[in-house]
């Protein structure tokens, strides 16, 4: 379940950071 959380939180933190690169070049 480590494993699990570790991943979830890497790929919560980069669509982040996607969405917030996509509002401000928009």
């Amino acid at each position: 379940m480590y494993w699990y959380y570790i991943i979830n939180t890497a790929i919560h933190s980069g669509l982040q950071s996607l969405r917030y690169r996509w509002l401000c070049c928009r």
